[in-house]
C-alpha cells in the first residue's frame, strides 16, 4: 500500500479515536452546568478525571501526522482555520486548569465548574466548525483566489450549524457515558437530558439538510459537495442508517439500559466518520489538494511511520489499562473511610487534599488566567495575519509582559514566605 495512503488512514484513525473518547469527555463537561447539586457535579467530573488527558493524545497524533505527513495540506488548512484552532487549543488548556483548581478551591467551586463547562462547549463548537469547513472545501492561498486571507473565512451558516451539531453529538455521547458510569438519581437525570439533546440533534440536522438543498446561504462554497453517493451507497441510505442508530439510542435510554446506548453511540460516530471520509476521498483538502499531492517526501513519511508504529500501541495500552483500572460505576459511598498509614496521614494533613487546609482560590485568579490566554491568542492572531514588523513587536511585547508577570508573582511569593 502507498505510504501516503497509510498516513492518511492513520490520521483518520486518530481523529476518529479522538472524537469518540474525548467526545464523551467534552460532552460530559458541556453538560456539567445542567446539574445544580455540587455532589452530582463532582461525580460527573470524577467519571472523566482518570482518562481525559489520555484521550487528548489522539489529537496530538493527528496534528503531528498532518504537519509531518502532509505539509501542503497543513499550510492550507491553518491560515483558513487559524481562529477556531487557537480558540480550541486555549479551551482545552482551560479545561485542564479548571479541573485542577476546582478540587483545590474551598470557595467559588461553581465558578471553576463554569469555566470548565464553557471551555468544553467552545472546544466542541470549534471542532465542529473545522469539520464544516472540511466539508465545504478550502482553496489554497494562491493566484487570484485569496479568500483565505479573510480571518473569518471559516464562518458560514453551514459551518456554524455543523459546529452546533457536533456539540450536541458530543453532549449525547457524554450523557451516554454518564449513564454508563453513574447510578440512582443522577443516572435518571442524565438519561432524560440525553433523550432531549438527541431529539434536538435530529431536528437541527434535518433542518440543515433541508437548508442545504433549498437555501442559497447554505450552498457549498465551490459546488463540490452535494447529496451524492459515497462508497456506491445512495445518500438517503446513509441518512437512514444514522437515523436508525439514533432511534435505537433513544429507545435503549427509555428502557433504562446502561451499556447499549454508549456502545451504539460509538458505532454511530464510526458510521458518521466513514460517511465523511467516503465523501472526501481522495481529497485531503477539497476541492483541490489530493492525498498524493499533499504528501511529504518518501523518506520523511517513512521515518514518521516508524515513530507512529511505536506511539500508537503505547497510547492504546495506556488507555485500555486506565479504563480497566477505573471500570465500574463512579460514586462515593457515604461510609467510605480508607485506612491510611501514619506517613500518608501526615501527607494528607500537610497537603491541600485536607479540606481544612485548602487555600481559598478566588475568582480573580480565573480572570487573570483568561487575560493571559487572551494576550497569547492575540499574539498568535497578529502573528498570522499582519506583517513581520508588527509580529516581531508583538512578540517582544508578549515576552516583556510575561517576564513582568513572572517577576511580580515571584516577588509576591517571597513576600509571603518572609511573613510566614
Amino acid at each position: 500500500m502507498d505510504i501516503h495512503i497509510v498516513w492518511a488512514l492513520i490520521i483518520v484513525f486518530a481523529v476518529l479515536m479522538y472524537t469518540i473518547f474525548d467526545g464523551f469527555d467534552l460532552g460530559a463537561g458541556s453538560l456539567l452546568l445542567f446539574f445544580k447539586n455540587e455532589k452530582e457535579r463532582d461525580t460527573i467530573v470524577d467519571t472523566i478525571t482518570p482518562v481525559w488527558d489520555g484521550n487528548e493524545s489522539w489529537i496530538v497524533l493527528a496534528g503531528v501526522g498532518l504537519f509531518g505527513g502532509f505539509p501542503n495540506a497543513y499550510a492550507t488548512l491553518l491560515p483558513a482555520l487559524y481562529i477556531p484552532v487557537i480558540v480550541m487549543i486555549i479551551s482545552l488548556a482551560l479545561r485542564g486548569v479548571s479541573m485542577e483548581f476546582r478540587f483545590l478551591a474551598s470557595s467559588r467551586r461553581r465558578s471553576w465548574d463554569m469555566v470548565f463547562s464553557v471551555a468544553s462547549v467552545l472546544a466542541s463548537l470549534c471542532q465542529g466548525i473545522i469539520l464544516g469547513n472540511l466539508l465545504e472545501g478550502i482553496r489554497p492561498r494562491s493566484g487570484a483566489d485569496l479568500n483565505t486571507t479573510d480571518p473569518f473565512y471559516f464562518l458560514t451558516p453551514f459551518t456554524l450549524c455543523t459546529g452546533i451539531i457536533v456539540l450536541l453529538l458530543y453532549m449525547v455521547i457524554g450523557a451516554n457515558w454518564l449513564n454508563f458510569k453513574t447510578d440512582r438519581l443522577l443516572q435518571h437525570r442524565v438519561r432524560r437530558v440525553a433523550r432531549v439533546v438527541l431529539v434536538l440533534t435530529v431536528f437541527l440536522a434535518g433542518l440543515v439538510l433541508a437548508a442545504r438543498k433549498y437555501l442559497y446561504a447554505f450552498q457549498p462554497r465551490f459546488q463540490f459537495h452535494g447529496d451524492y453517493d459515497g462508497l456506491s451507497v445512495p445518500f438517503p441510505v446513509w441518512i437512514s442508517g444514522a437515523a436508525l442508530m439514533m432511534l435505537g439510542i433513544y429507545y435503549c435510554l427509555k428502557l433504562k439500559n446502561d451499556k447499549i446506548p454508549f456502545l451504539l453511540n460509538i458505532f454511530l460516530f464510526v458510521y458518521l466518520g466513514v460517511f465523511v471520509i467516503s465523501h472526501l476521498w481522495p481529497f485531503i483538502v477539497a476541492p483541490v489538494i489530493r492525498i498524493h499531492d499533499a504528501g511529504a517526501p518518501l523518506y520523511g513519511n517513512t521515518v514518521l511511520l516508524y515513530g507512529a508504529l511505536i506511539v500508537i500501541p503505547v497510547i492504546l495500552s495506556y488507555l485500555l489499562y486506565s479504563y480497566y483500572v477505573f471500570k465500574g460505576k463512579t460514586g462515593v459511598s457515604p461510609d467510605y473511610d480508607p485506612k491510611l498509614t501514619d506517613e500518608q496521614e501526615d501527607l494528607k494533613q500537610d497537603s491541600g487534599l485536607n479540606p481544612e487546609n485548602r487555600v481559598p482560590v478566588k475568582l480573580n485568579l480565573a480572570i487573570k488566567i483568561f487575560l493571559k490566554l487572551f494576550w497569547l491568542a492575540l499574539f498568535f492572531i497578529i502573528l498570522g495575519f499582519l506583517g513581520d514588523f508588527t509580529a516581531l513587536g508583538t512578540a517582544v511585547l508578549f515576552i516583556i509582559l510575561f517576564c513582568a508577570g513572572w517577576y511580580r508573582t515571584s516577588r509576591n511569593e517571597n513576600t509571603n514566605a518572609k511573613e510566614l
